[in-house]
């Protein structure tokens, strides 16, 4: 009986992407991440997902032997949770399963499960942050091109192995190569210029996603784009920059960080109206006010600017960055005591704000 329904839904499943011009990026992805993207296309305008950054690896004070902050203040988890390939990398021989054990925790509790990627420096193995320009080097053809391979064996390992309690390939949202439009990172650096810069970034991104899904076999992702804050006045152009295509992008995401996300509005306008074009998902993929210091800010600057637009209320999800334990000033979602919970409550118990029972409620009745 259980093989009948698997068979109706991949039929379903199958007939929704046929009828749809705009496939996701791996023809071949499993059911699970192709119902996923069908799931937050359908969100769009109805609600949008609250997303925490590291939400289940540390928080304020606490780090690996702790429950998310969101959850100990508001008695739910976020409905999206963020990790980054830079730890499984970093701590590869000792929490591998770790992050492994978390990824499942975080899917079986209802969270959608997204990844970024700070990736060390591929020449210096020093930190992201160390702008001696590497694009050229780990391509095809460059001196650390293997060097490069093996840092995406890792990543296509874990999302191999990311299963859940029956088996199955948890949905992956990955997101590399994040802000890439500014230079504050070595993959947005180039000893190259104008055209030629260009067209080295897309050949990364390219590359990054063939070998992980035509070689590796990592049929769980969904590839997110997500550009900082382009300089200047909104334009679509500045949207594009570096843009590796249609076929090699999912979701249409913008990092940006403001004390209020009415002044995001325009750009998350721009994006929901590019992403319903191309058949994509907007997300408002980074943001959020470090330390919090409006204590209103949930409602007031956070939800209600988005919720009130008719085109930035179709974000299927915004996610506010990291609650640091190593520093008690860095920290992007309240923790108990903090005086932004009472709002932070509101905002919860608003309909249009789905944390992770929310989400599956959701689902349930579409």
């Amino acid at each position: 009986m259980r093989m009948i329904h698997t068979r109706i839904l991949t039929f379903l499943v199958g007939l929704i992407f046929f009828t749809n011009v705009h496939a996701i990026v791996d023809s071949n992805a499993t059911i699970e991440t192709k119902t996923l993207f069908q799931n937050l296309k359908s969100l769009q305008g109805k609600g949008t997902l609250f997303g925490h950054q590291n939400a289940e690896k540390e928080g304020h004070g606490w780090l690996r032997t702790g429950v998310s902050d969101v959850y100990k203040v508001s008695g739910k988890y976020p409905g999206v949770v963020g990790f980054d390939f830079k730890d499984v990398l970093q701590y590869y021989s000792t929490y591998f399963d770790f992050f492994l054990e978390k990824v499942k925790l975080a899917h079986e509790k209802g969270a959608v499960v997204t990844f970024s990627w700070h990736s060390y420096n591929p020449l210096t193995t020093r930190t992201f942050y160390d702008k001696t320009p590497a694009i050229d080097r780990i391509l095809p053809g460059g001196d650390r091109h293997e060097y490069f391979k093996g840092r995406l064996d890792v990543i296509a390992k874990f999302a191999n192995r990311a299963l859940d309690a029956e088996g199955k390939l948890i949905p992956i949202i990955f997101r590399p190569w994040h802000e890439h439009n500014h230079k504050w990172f070595w993959w947005g650096n180039s000893k190259k210029s104008g055209k030629a810069a260009e067209q080295e970034f897309i050949n990364l991104w390219r590359f990054t996603v063939h070998y992980l899904r035509d070689v590796k076999g990592v049929h769980n992702f969904l590839y997110a784009y997500s550009p900082g804050r382009p300089n200047g006045s909104v334009k679509t152009k500045s949207y594009y920059y570096k843009y590796p295509g249609d076929n090699y992008v999912d979701i249409f995401g913008l990092d940006d960080y403001k004390k209020s996300t009415s002044e995001i509005v325009p750009w998350l306008r721009l994006m929901a109206q590019e992403a319903d074009k191309k058949g994509k998902i907007a997300a408002l993929t980074e943001t959020g006010l470090e330390g919090i210091t409006n204590h209103n800010y949930w409602t007031k600057d956070f939800l209600d600017p988005i919720k009130r637009d008719s085109l930035a209320k179709r974000m299927a999800y915004v996610m506010v960055w990291r609650n640091a334990n190593e520093n008690p000033d860095h920290f992007y979602a309240p923790f108990p005591g903090h005086p932004s919970v009472p709002d932070f409550m509101q905002m919860e118990a608003d309909e249009f704000s789905l944390f992770a029972d929310d989400w599956q409620d959701f689902i349930g009745s579409h």
